[in-house]
């Protein structure tokens, strides 16, 4: 219960208890901290619990312990003070643990706010602040570690206060292959393993109103914008990306430091979940497009139509990958340019499936019909020719036509196969890859313009059915007598 102040490193010691009012005698000092910025400055926490005092005892000095004052300012009583750290970036900014809970204060103890989030109300000792990632570490006496990554929103927080909206600042990421060779499920079920946090920047934003429409526009260093994270589906799943994150108060987003996906390439019309939208089917590179080169890019939040601010996030390669920036830049290169190839290849197909609906809905209404043998031969010819077309596009084939199946007509298939490969590697494409994707990119202009011609003859189908009277055949009056 005694509080001391050395101004010699040690050689002389002063007791200062008595200059805490209201604290009784031998009441245990539950943490000692000196600020790191303001000589003089130090807080003090005592806890009285053990002999059934749940006052809260918090103070502070700034005058090497000539007088002391209290900040317990506005915690609530019952909130035993455990364990005290000042921020490292923001020495305005306090964390308090208490016997139930952390709590913060932005002014140096004039008032405190609960950080509840999922941290279960239990008592936390100990509070850290990792110097190089930025995290808040909890110790608590419920046996566990807690932390909570990158402290910037509440560094910052006093500083959002008085704009509409507000960017935190970013602490970058870092591009992480994940291990596939690490087989734990076969290892027990006592595995110390912790959750891998989620992949990518974290856009961190506060609103002061709730806002209509809000997005994330990420640009390279020569402006050039290489993703928009926005409410509109983006995966082949249909996820918006800022679904809910329009609301006020903090908000935060995920970029998981790709180039922009492709648009999931949507049912054919009266066939749900037809047509392969996946784009790359079993195997296939998916709508997903390579990783970012690392590099500093500007991220700019743009609230309602608006640009509101812009801030530097910076991404990093995975140190444990060991590649040149040269061969990075190629491999990066030649994914992007299948990414785009798969972009086109897409696009072809959905032309060819709704064009091929149409054709669907002629051969529908014709069946059971008599049809003259010019009309009949049309008809099967333009069948004939999308089926071809549709083989090479993958349209049609379970698992969306990857190409996984031995089809090597399937060129959309090819695409999203070599994509996979080359953005599930590591190292620079293969010879064999690089081949086949020159193969492959001089199929595609043939492709498209057989899928343009067989989309061309399906108007003059239409008509010349119309004119025989095999389609919506003229109907009989019904005489009067």
């Amino acid at each position: 219960g005694v509080v001391s102040v050395t101004q010699d490193s040690g050689k002389t010691w002063t007791n200062v208890t008595s200059k805490f009012t209201g604290v009784p005698k031998f009441t245990y000092v539950a943490d000692v901290l000196p600020s790191r910025v303001a000589a003089g400055t130090a807080y003090v926490a005592f806890d009285g619990h053990r002999g059934g005092d749940y006052n809260t005892y918090l103070f502070t000095t700034t005058d090497f312990g000539a007088t002391f004052k209290s900040i317990a300012a506005n915690l609530p009583k019952g909130e035993v003070a455990r364990g005290l750290a000042e921020d490292r970036k923001n020495p305005d900014v306090l964390y308090l643990g208490t016997e139930t809970g952390l709590w913060v204060s932005l002014n140096r103890g004039g008032a405190w706010t609960r950080i509840k989030a999922n941290l279960p109300t239990m008592p936390i000792y100990e509070i850290k602040q990792h110097p190089r990632d930025n995290d808040l570490i909890l110790a608590t006496h419920a046996r566990g570690i807690w932390i909570l990554d990158d402290v910037s929103p509440i560094q910052q927080w006093a500083k959002s206060e008085s704009e509409d909206s507000f960017v935190f600042e970013s602490e970058g990421a870092t591009i992480m292959n994940v291990a596939n060779d690490q087989m734990k499920g076969f290892e027990g079920d006592r595995l110390f393993l912790g959750q891998n946090p989620v992949a990518g920047a974290t856009l961190a934003y506060r609103l002061k109103a709730d806002a209509k429409d809000i997005k994330f526009i990420i640009k390279d260093g020569s402006g050039t914008v290489v993703r928009e994270l926005t409410g509109s589906p983006s995966t082949s799943l249909g996820a918006s990306d800022t679904r809910d994150r329009n609301k006020a108060g903090l908000n935060l987003l995920k970029w998981d430091l790709r180039v922009q996906p492709l648009r999931p390439l949507p049912p054919a019309p009266g066939a749900p979940g037809a047509g392969g939208a996946g784009g790359g089917g079993f195997g296939g590179g998916g709508n997903n497009g390579p990783y970012v080169l690392p590099g500093t890019y500007k991220a700019t939040l743009n609230v309602n139509g608006r640009d509101a601010q812009t801030i530097d996030v910076s991404v990093k390669g995975d140190p444990q990958i060991q590649i040149t920036d040269a061969d990075r830049k190629i491999w990066y290169d030649t994914a992007r340019d299948l990414h785009d190839l798969q972009a086109k290849a897409n696009e072809v197909a959905e032309m060819v499936q709704n064009a091929f609906a149409q054709v669907g809905v002629l051969q529908q209404q014709t069946r059971g019909a008599t049809l003259s043998p010019n009309v009949k031969q049309q008809l099967d010819a333009v069948v004939k020719e999308f089926e071809a077309v549709r083989r090479r596009l993958g349209l049609g084939q379970q698992g969306g036509g990857g190409g996984g199946g031995g089809n090597t007509e399937n060129v959309r298939g090819r695409i999203g196969q070599l994509k996979g490969g080359v953005m599930s590697a590591t190292t620079l494409p293969t010879n064999t890859q690089l081949m086949q994707i020159r193969e492959t990119k001089a199929a595609l202009p043939g492709l498209i313009d057989q899928a343009n011609a067989a989309v061309a003859k399906v108007p003059g189908l239409v008509k010349d059915m119309v004119d025989s009277g095999a389609l919506f055949p003229a109907v009989k009056p019904v005489p009067k007598g």
